[in-house]
């Protein structure tokens, strides 16, 4: 999809809102769609999911989601980070935050986010005027046509996931680390293999297949294994109650791809019942 960089196509995006008092919410009727609201933070822990594959991480493609994917395999090695989500909301977000971390204190920044998911007025919220000035001319359009839309409400309050969050730390890390925005692609799951230019150490596909049905998955992860190089890993989906939901799933595949790869299940604390799960395909030629 074409940047957006006219009023007309912002146009597009508010059809997908609906007036509320003073501001406008999303219409869920539209699930997830081009514009539908970003999430501000992860609920998953993408500390532990990036690091597992840390040896194999230079050239990433990661599901944009909250843009703290990105943020943890920078983190972990990767070098080369192409970011992809069905909404442009998602873009968004992620070139907040690589510009915040370069422009804003760390103790300004989880405020910043939790102002961004309650505001009814992104104008409003501090800082965010200071850090419009470092993102893309289509983000920074976007996000001032879009002033009084809750564009960045999916998801419960991120206060509650501080855990998952950037330490101090790593903040400052990332300060060395990142001096531009993430490259973005604007395709949804079923159709980001048309897209791709080239080939890949890790593809991170998040928990995207917990709303998708056993079939489309499947042909999805088909598509991708061209643009995954030997040795490297596909994370299929991530997160506990979804991956036992589609274990049948997971059974065929490791059927049908046997020939080109191994796929097996890593649990962050194999000790715990309710522990974070994902599960990786490793293309073994």
């Amino acid at each position: 999809m074409a940047a957006i960089t006219t009023n007309s196509f912002t146009q597009l995006a508010k059809q997908d809102y609906f007036c509320l008092g003073d501001h406008y919410t999303f219409n869920k009727i539209k699930g997830f769609s081009s514009f539908s609201p970003a999430y501000v933070v992860t609920n998953e822990d993408l500390r532990w999911v990036s690091s597992v594959t840390k040896d194999k991480t230079k050239k990433v493609l990661t599901v944009t989601g909250s843009g703290d994917q990105a943020l943890f395999y920078a983190l972990n090695g990767a070098t080369e980070i192409d970011t992809f989500d069905i909404s442009f909301c998602a873009k968004v977000i992620s070139d907040i935050k690589t510009s915040a971390i370069q422009k804003i204190p760390y103790k300004f920044y989880t405020k910043l986010l939790c102002d961004l998911h309650e505001t009814k007025q992104i104008s409003s919220v501090p800082f965010i005027k200071e850090i419009i000035t470092n993102v893309p001319t289509d983000s920074a359009q976007f996000l001032k046509q879009m002033d009084c839309y809750n564009i960045f409400s999916n998801g419960i309050p991120p206060d509650m996931y501080q855990d998952l969050m950037l330490t101090e730390q790593e903040f400052k890390l990332l300060q060395s680390k990142i001096s531009k925005p993430f490259n973005f692609i604007w395709s949804d799951i079923g159709n980001i293999y048309s897209n791709l230019k080239k080939t890949y150490d890790v593809i991170n596909l998040s928990n995207i297949f917990e709303y998708k049905q056993p079939e489309e998955n499947i042909k999805t992860l088909e598509n991708l294994s061209k643009y995954i190089n030997p040795g490297g890993f596909i994370i299929a989906q991530t997160g506990r109650i979804g991956i036992r939901k589609n274990k049948h799933m997971f059974e065929e595949a490791s059927k049908r791809f046997s020939d080109w790869a191994n796929i097996k299940i890593e649990k962050k604390d194999p000790t715990k019942h309710n522990t974070e799960i994902m599960v990786l395909i490793q293309k073994t030629k």
